[in-house]
């Protein structure tokens, strides 16, 4: 990324501030000698009047990459280890978790933001979207050869996370399957309880009617007896 910053600001795509810690971008590309090399990466850009006007736009590249920053992870539990093993942290899955929560349980945030894929889409989306496909590609190909990038290493990176990230979507999904399948399971055995439960009072409340007639009718019997003799 050294390497690529200097080309910027040697050609002023990037101005260097006074501190030289941090880049802003230049408001305008002035014209290099011929005896750059970024010029002669350049000139072998298809002629497309378009390309033209994605030069300014891609100024703002390296002053995004540089102050890209990587948020904290907000939800992890501390794991226990033993002295075998490194720590890491574990994901609670009890929640929705942000990709940046995603990445930071997958170690993928440890990479700086100039090794991971989506430099290359910023030096896409830097370049205006009515530009024909080829022209873009091509014009990405020649800064990323004029920078000294790894584009296999960054590449890499973006098939690295998408296999990363499919096997955690599995693994979450996996997990939160099987508790349904337990919370349905013990769903049944209490709707089996509950059941059993209606059953039972209602067999109560048919011991209740018949007792209640029963007696009713034997306090009958023994009314009209006392009746009889208390006249």
């Amino acid at each position: 990324m050294g390497k690529m910053t200097s080309l910027l600001e040697k050609y002023k795509l990037i101005e260097k501030e006074d501190d030289g810690t941090s880049f802003t971008s230049s408001s305008h590309i002035p014209e290099t000698s011929q005896e750059t090399p970024i010029d002669d990466a350049l000139l072998s850009t298809p002629s497309v009047s378009e390309v033209d006007s994605a030069e300014p736009q891609v100024q703002m590249i390296s002053s995004t990459i540089e102050k890209t920053e990587v948020e904290t992870p907000s939800t992890y539990i501390a794991p226990e280890t033993t002295s075998n093993e490194e720590s890491a942290p574990l994901v609670e899955y009890n929640q929705l978790l942000t990709l940046n929560d995603i990445y930071n349980y997958l170690k993928l945030n440890q990479v700086a933001a100039t090794d991971t894929v989506f430099l290359l889409e910023n030096l896409i989306k830097a370049l205006p979207e009515e530009l024909p496909e080829f022209v873009k590609k091509t014009t990405v190909n020649n800064i990323i050869e004029a920078s000294a990038m790894n584009l296999s290493k960054l590449l890499e990176d973006g098939r690295v996370r998408s296999q990363s990230l499919q096997q955690f979507a599995t693994n979450y999904t996996q997990t939160h399957t099987e508790d349904i399948s337990a919370l349905k399971t013990e769903i049944s055995r209490l709707s089996a309880i509950i059941a059993d439960y209606h059953q039972q009072i209602k067999h109560k409340e048919t011991l209740i009617a018949e007792e209640t007639n029963l007696i009713q009718t034997e306090q009958q019997r023994i009314q009209s007896i006392l009746e009889f003799f208390s006249n």
